[in-house]
């Protein structure tokens, strides 16, 4: 099959997956979606697996050997590739990629560096390129920003610039609970939206009785009480309600953007709509290739790419 001709490879790597995009322009002519090494893997496995992903995207340039390459998220970690510096979180707007060496002499590969702030401390891989994707559409956006996952971030811009930003490990916790747990006994695969709304509104009013009584779920489902219909909606709704509850203060009313996909961004837009937030979402995907082609479009402006 003919190479695929593109002056530019972004992609989104993630701890799970590697997705790529060839692109001409600001279009997209071929893209290509692979998993990812586990963490730690060391640099020659994800090379390999690199090299790997690029040959089934399959593209050329026809101005130098090779398209040059930047790619964003856990590929810049510790656990990654090759770790990359965070930048504090005041250079978001400012964003450029940093040259890593690769065996393969033809080929110029950058990784963005991820953001942190000191105070309090906290850190970021990936989204920041999502945040601004988000940016690239509204430069000037002032709200919130939800960005579930394992560890969902909060971020709150005014005027398009990131004020501070936090992380809460929802995912992770739900995920050892349904998955490690003795409630992983009594699952159920079915979405319950009452049930979920109901034991997420319980948890804002009462959030210490909700948590303690966790276990309570377990019991109903072996005593056949029928107090719940679907546990694991149960359980989501208390941590969605524990991690709304410490946030309620600030976003209570206001302005909240997702950006995600699936069930779990559901879920945060269902909890948001009972505190009377304006929700938007925006699709994870598409917020992570416009932040890449924003991060480039500011490096080729420095002469950087």
């Amino acid at each position: 099959m003919r190479a695929v001709d593109c002056d530019l490879v972004v992609g989104d790597w993630g701890s799970t997956h590697l997705r790529l995009w060839g692109l001409k322009g600001h279009d997209v002519v071929t893209e290509c979606r692979t998993s990812s090494p586990a963490s730690g893997s060391g640099a020659v496995v994800y090379e390999k697996n690199f090299i790997s992903a690029l040959s089934e995207l399959n593209v050329q340039c026809p101005r130098r050997d090779f398209p040059p390459i930047l790619l964003s998220g856990m590929v810049g970690s510790r656990e990654g590739w090759r770790e990359i510096k965070y930048c504090e979180r005041e250079t978001l707007n400012g964003l450029v990629g940093h040259k890593i060496e690769v065996s393969r002499s033809n080929l110029d590969v950058w990784i963005v560096p991820g953001i942190c702030q000191l105070d309090p401390p906290d850190v970021m891989r990936g989204e920041e390129t999502q945040l601004l994707g988000l940016l690239r559409h509204d430069p000037q956006y002032s709200g919130f920003v939800c960005l579930p996952g394992t560890h969902t971030k909060w971020a709150e811009l005014v005027g398009g610039r990131l004020k501070q930003f936090k992380t809460i490990m929802t995912g992770e916790i739900f995920d050892l609970l349904t998955t490690r747990s003795v409630l992983r006994h009594s699952l159920s695969p079915k979405f319950n939206e009452h049930t979920f709304i109901n034991s997420f509104n319980d948890t804002l009013v009462n959030p210490s009785a909700r948590f303690s009584g966790l276990f309570e779920l377990r019991s109903s489902d072996l005593l056949k009480t029928g107090v719940c219909d679907s546990i694991a909606d149960a359980i989501s709704g208390v941590l969605i309600g524990l991690e709304l509850k410490s946030l309620a203060e600030k976003i209570n009313g206001q302005l909240v953007t997702i950006i995600g996909d699936g069930h779990i961004s559901s879920r945060y837009k269902l909890a948001l709509e009972e505190l009377s937030c304006t929700v938007m979402c925006v699709e994870g995907r598409q917020a992570s290739l416009a932040g890449l082609v924003s991060i480039a479009t500011n490096m080729r402006d420095q002469n950087a790419l």
